[in-house]
């Protein structure tokens, strides 16, 4: 096994295919990587068994082979090589990288001992989206989603598909966020049903932000257990999580008693503001006056002392006072690309819509923090 490669591109790829490495005592083999010279291609592969990402590369392919390689000597040593082109050889059991520096050797692992790559034949749904298309809807909704061992669902991120439309959603109970595609932006290849709804681990979505381009044109393939991203040079599969999401649509308002519009920019300013002086409670009160045609964004505590600060805004009718956790609030607006936010309000005791004023397509749902 023989090839010369470009460092930029070996760098590229083990920083991806190193996210799918694994420290599982049982299985020593998870912390290598198989560099794999098959039918004039080059590979990266790895694998923790949750997930596995294979990585093509291009590079003047010399003799075909496979090697296991510890992934994360690996990835150090090409992160500080200064050569632009290393040489990369197997040579009785170990790999030998030469560069203008001089040469490292690595020992290599039983390339049989690493485990098979899965692979999806009978896929309930298969379309093909652009790549930035696909991470603007995974990167919207991420933010409402939290590890839990307990509620693996709440770490989880739905894609729910229906035959016109392509849902994103996430939630942790105290906050929900839903993106929507509609069909006129990825084209189904394949579906055995009508519909369908699949649990994205957490962690494998926001994996898929760093490793996908936005030029991409990814083809996603789902059966009942696994989940498959395929670009012109990446494979990413991924276990789903079984469990069933909560039923959320009945708690969506589609109408609101108070419509609350103002800057992006100034409200960001107002949230991150306040929340120096928001305490250990996070939280952070709206009053609005009609008077000011404004909103004060009020936090305090009792050590440190006060703030308030004055926002304009346009409002329909004269909301109560609400309360919030900045952190979620924040997460909440800094996802809209707009330059106007909207709060969608119902009451001080109902979830309230955050999103763009003209966006039907993201909302972000956020509960108040009751006060008694």
């Amino acid at each position: 096994m023989k090839a010369v490669i470009v460092k930029e591109h070996l760098l590229r790829a083990i920083s991806s295919v190193e996210r799918a490495s694994g420290d599982n005592l049982s299985l020593p083999i998870l912390k290598n990587f198989l560099f794999e010279i098959k039918n004039g291609e080059i590979f990266l592969k790895a694998t923790n068994l949750e997930i596995a990402i294979s990585y093509k590369i291009p590079g003047k392919v010399i003799s075909e082979g496979a090697a296991a390689i510890p992934i994360r000597a690996f990835a150090q040593l090409i992160k500080t090589i200064p050569s632009e082109r290393i040489d990369i050889e197997k040579k009785d059991g170990s790999v030998v990288l030469k560069m203008d520096s001089g040469a490292t050797t690595l020992h290599s692992a039983p390339v049989d001992d690493f485990p098979l790559i899965p692979s999806i034949s009978k896929p309930l749904l298969t379309f093909s989206i652009k790549g930035s298309i696909l991470k603007e809807a995974i990167a919207s909704v991420v933010p409402a989603a939290q590890f839990s061992e307990i509620k693996p669902e709440l770490s989880s991120v739905l894609l729910y598909y229906l035959s016109d439309v392509i849902k994103f959603v996430a939630t942790d109970t105290f906050r929900l966020a839903e993106k929507s595609i509609l069909n006129t932006q990825f084209s189904v290849k394949e579906s055995k049903e009508g519909e369908g709804k699949f649990l994205i681990p957490l962690k494998t979505a926001h994996d898929l932000l760093r490793v996908l381009r936005d030029e991409d044109e990814v083809v996603l393939s789902c059966d009942q257990h696994q989940i498959l991203f395929t670009t012109e040079y990446i494979t990413f599969i991924s276990r789903l999580i079984d469990g069933n999401f909560p039923e959320y649509e009945s708690i969506i308002p589609t109408k609101f008693q108070f419509e609350v519009i103002m800057e992006k920019d100034e409200l960001l300013n107002a949230v991150k503001t306040s929340s120096v002086l928001s305490g250990k409670s996070n939280e952070i009160t709206f009053r609005f006056s009609k008077e000011k045609k404004a909103v004060e964004v009020h936090a305090s505590d009792q050590i440190i002392g006060e703030n308030t600060y004055l926002l304009p805004v346009k409002m329909n009718a004269v909301p109560p006072p609400l309360t919030f956790n900045w952190k979620y609030l924040l997460d909440g607006i800094s996802v809209i690309s707009a330059s106007e936010v909207m709060l969608g309000i119902n009451g001080d005791d109902k979830p309230v819509i955050i999103k763009a004023p003209k966006d039907t397509f993201h909302f972000y749902l956020l509960m108040p923090i009751l006060k008694a």
